[in-house]
C-alpha cells in the first residue's frame, strides 16, 4: 500500500517517543516468546475483525506492551479505550482524488503529541497511529475486494496551528522550508514525488490540491465545497469505499 503526502505550512517533526522497540527487536523472539505468541493468536483470532490483526507483527505489539503476559495483553487488545485519542488526534477522509484514490486529511497542527508523550502515553500513541493507518489500508483492501481499482491514498498534513517550539522541538529555528530543499536532494525520485511541501501561501497550496482533487471532494478549509470531511465513525458505517475516478463522492 502506498500513499502521497502533502504538507501544508511546515514539515512535521514529532518528538522522540521513548521506549520504542526497533524493527529487528520486534521480529526477534525467544522460543518461549514464540510459544506465547502462538497461544495468544489462538486465543484471540476468532474475535478479531480484520485479517491483518492475526499477523505476528500486530499481535507482538500487544504482547510486548504487557511483557508477554497473555491475560493482560488480551484485555488491552480487546478492551483498549481509544475515545480520548479519537477526540484529541482526529483525522478525516475528505473524498477522492481525480485518479480514484482516497484523500485523508490530518490536522497535525491541532495534535498535541508532546502532551501525550509527557503524560506517559507514548506506547499507546504509537498503537493509535498504527490503528489509524491500518483502518485506512483496510478500507482500501475492502474496496479492492468490491471491484475498486484502488492501491494508494493521499495524505494532507495540515500544520496551520502547529507550534514547533511548544509541541515538538524547543530549540529548532523556523527554517524548515529551506531545510526541506536540502533534505529532498538526498531522497529517491519516488519519495520526492510523493511528498509536497507548501508554505503559508494559501493560493499556492489550494491550486495544487485542486489540480488533483475536485472541489466537490474537499472541505472548504482546503478550497473545496463541503463543510467538512468524513469522520472514521461515518466511514465505518459504509458497506465499502467507492472511489473510482467517476465517483463524485463516497457513497
Amino acid at each position: 500500500m502506498s500513499f502521497n503526502i502533502v504538507f501544508l505550512f511546515v514539515m512535521i517533526l514529532f518528538p522522540s517517543l521513548s521506549n520504542q522497540t526497533s524493527l529487528q527487536e520486534d521480529l526477534t523472539l525467544t522460543q518461549t516468546e514464540l510459544e506465547i505468541l502462538t497461544k495468544f493468536r489462538e486465543l484471540v483470532k476468532s474475535r478479531l475483525p480484520h485479517d491483518y490483526m492475526t499477523e505476528d507483527i500486530y499481535l507482538i505489539t500487544w504482547l510486548r506492551a504487557k511483557k508477554f503476559e497473555i491475560p493482560a495483553a488480551e484485555n488491552m487488545l480487546m478492551e483498549e479505550d481509544w475515545s480520548d485519542f479519537e477526540q484529541e488526534f482526529r483525522f478525516e477522509i475528505q473524498g477522492c482524488d481525480k485518479e480514484g484514490r482516497p484523500v485523508v486529511s490530518i490536522p497535525v497542527g491541532d495534535w498535541d503529541v508532546r502532551r501525550a508523550v509527557l503524560a506517559g502515553q507514548s506506547d499507546k500513541l504509537i498503537r493509535y497511529f498504527d490503528k489509524l493507518l491500518e483502518e485506512v489500508t483496510t478500507l482500501i483492501r475492502d474496496a479492492q475486494k468490491s471491484g475498486e481499482n484502488m492501491t494508494r491514498f493521499n495524505h494532507i498534513m495540515d500544520m496551520a496551528n502547529y507550534n514547533l517550539r511548544i509541541q515538538a522541538c524547543p530549540l529548532c529555528p523556523p527554517i524548515f522550508l529551506s531545510l526541506w530543499q536540502i533534505i529532498r536532494e538526498f531522497l529517491s525520485p519516488v519519495t520526492k514525488d510523493a511528498i509536497k511541501l507548501y508554505g503559508k501561501d494559501k493560493s499556492e497550496w489550494q491550486t495544487a490540491l485542486l489540480e488533483n482533487i475536485d472541489a466537490s471532494q474537499l472541505s472548504k478549509e482546503f478550497g473545496g465545497l463541503n463543510d467538512e470531511g468524513f469522520s472514521m465513525e461515518e466511514i465505518r458505517k459504509l458497506p465499502n469505499l467507492k472511489c473510482s475516478r467517476y465517483a463524485n463522492k463516497i457513497n
